[in-house]
């Protein structure tokens, strides 16, 4: 999150002392410069600032005051190594501002995991649309040096088990490593 803030995603830094973090119409995430007493001070200052969930590396900041983890998760990067290409079979569309309801209303109902009213914001998304009803999305988030990631692969329940996820990560990789970079989930 730190390298994203720093480079790519600059534009998108909110800075909070030694915190950056992504607006919270964005998305929940921050991190910290470094492993200070500071910095450390400066997270719990926003995290009670904004009266909303952060999400972190628990390493850096370590337990604040007078607040718990409400979820804590395993983390596994996934990074494209020989990339591939394959027709798509569906008609796949880019996403803008005008799709911003369908985008959110889509990602409440699959729950992807952090997603908020400007998420789509950060990068390309592409979605399927079927009787006009976006089915099934797919996009970038977090954008560092050399690596794209996708996120927000959902796919409406209803239509789950035809193709769409993998046919979108495949469409976004595709994009990534035509541009140079390294897709990664």
């Amino acid at each position: 999150i730190w390298g994203a803030l720093t480079t790519e995603l600059a534009d998108q830094a909110q800075r909070f002392g030694s915190v950056l973090a992504f607006p919270p119409d964005i998305g929940p995430f921050a991190a910290i410069e470094s492993h200070s007493a500071q910095s450390k001070a400066d997270f719990e200052a926003l995290l009670w600032h904004r009266k909303a969930p952060l999400m972190t590396h628990e390493a850096d900041t370590g337990p604040v005051p007078g607040a718990a983890a409400e979820t804590t998760v395993a983390g596994v990067q996934m990074t494209l190594t020989a990339p591939t290409t394959h027709a798509c079979p569906f008609e796949v569309e880019e996403l803008g501002n005008d799709d911003a309801g369908d985008i959110l209303a889509l990602a409440s109902d699959t729950k992807p995991g952090p997603f908020e009213r400007r998420t789509h914001t950060l990068g390309t998304f592409i979605g399927i649309r079927k009787d006009g009803a976006l089915v099934a999305m797919a996009g970038q988030r977090l954008k560092l040096p050399g690596y794209t990631e996708i996120s927000a692969v959902c796919v409406a329940k209803a239509h789950r088990g035809q193709g769409f996820g993998a046919a979108l990560v495949r469409q976004l990789s595709e994009r990534i490593c035509d541009s140079g970079d390294v897709p990664f989930l």
